[in-house]
């Protein structure tokens, strides 16, 4: 049996994603800091850890903060969250960051963004690393979200499930049955298994989707795939 991995788009140049987040936040940073001196404070929330270099981009959001001319200490707060692979503390950790009172949030991911979205109307909210905002109801749509949450999404649309499953079998020709894995967490997660079992149909393969919330849950997944 092949196996792909799909459960958060994990596998994507998150440093490129976190670039681009904070060029979209530096914009209406600088129009007010045009207006008078002030310290921005700054959240940002990941599920991942804060290593450096770790996945959750930390390092790559700080130094190109930095390369804008935002320095801590200086101009500039910087309140990381860190999940550490917990999902289940993410609500937590979204409260304990919106009680700081931070400018604007940061937020890895789509559970990570819902719950800060639950937990302020008001903040603004910078999202990275969504497969599929306006499905898993973070933004209105893509050009005009509305509310406080804006930012990128990692696949503007449900079609690339299909494209991931058709490489998979021009890579894997033999391939007739694909296990799935997916994080039944994520609000996008139900749509992204109707749409890849409706391009297994056309593809004459069978998927069997696993779904695993937890990081350790996937490996014994991965472990049983294998």
């Amino acid at each position: 049996m092949a196996a792909v991995t799909a459960s958060d788009d994990r596998r994507l140049d998150r440093r490129a994603l976190i670039v681009g987040a904070v060029a979209a936040l530096a914009a209406p940073l600088a129009a007010e800091a045009q207006q008078a001196p002030k310290r921005w404070r700054v959240g940002y929330l990941s599920a991942s850890f804060a290593y450096p270099g770790g996945p959750g981009g930390w390092d790559a959001f700080r130094n190109a903060l930095r390369d804008l001319g935002y320095v801590e200490g200086q101009n500039l707060i910087l309140d990381g969250r860190f999940g550490e692979g917990r999902m289940e503390s993410i609500p937590r950790l979204a409260a304990e960051m919106v009680g700081l009172g931070p400018d604007v949030v940061v937020v890895i991911g789509s559970s990570e963004t819902q719950a800060v979205k639950n937990a302020t109307r008001a903040i603004p909210i910078v999202m990275v690393v969504v497969p599929d905002p306006v499905g898993s109801g973070l933004v209105l749509s893509l050009s005009r979200p509305g509310g406080n949450v804006t930012g990128l999404t990692s696949a503007p649309g449900l079609d690339l499930q299909g494209k991931r499953l058709a490489l998979l079998k021009e890579l894997v020709p033999g391939a007739a049955k694909v296990a799935f894995l997916v994080n039944p967490g994520v609000p996008a997660t139900s749509a992204r298994v109707h749409a890849t079992e409706a391009a297994a149909r056309s593809l004459g393969v069978e998927v069997s989707p696993r779904r695993s919330a937890s990081r350790s849950r996937r490996r014994c997944c991965c472990g049983r795939i294998r």
